[in-house]
């Protein structure tokens, strides 16, 4: 991705990226340049996904650059209450959660 120079944007084209890119933050100009600085250099964490499924378990989608996150649920997989699904999507590793 290409580095754009989001000082010089104005306010709706900062909003327009932000929303493009699903990033969530305030709307704020300084913290939306800097999300959207953090998303072209690979270090913006999306939010963790969770869905509900008909069984009673959660398929849980995490940012791979959430460490805190993927280190928890790799305790819940030791433990026997989590597996990991062998899905990677949008950048998520997913798991599924035994409630």
């Amino acid at each position: 991705m290409e580095n754009k120079d989001y000082q010089k944007m104005k306010t709706p084209d900062l909003k327009k990226e932000i929303d493009n890119r699903d990033i969530k933050c305030k709307m704020v100009r300084e913290d939306m340049i800097k999300q959207l600085t953090l998303h072209d250099n690979e270090k913006y964490i999306y939010d963790t996904l969770i869905e509900k499924n008909k069984s009673g378990s959660s398929n849980v989608g995490i940012d791979i650059h959430n460490t805190g996150e993927l280190i928890e649920m790799g305790r819940l997989v030791d433990k026997g209450q989590a597996k990991r699904l062998g899905v990677y999507t949008a950048k998520r590793v997913w798991y599924e959660k035994f409630d």
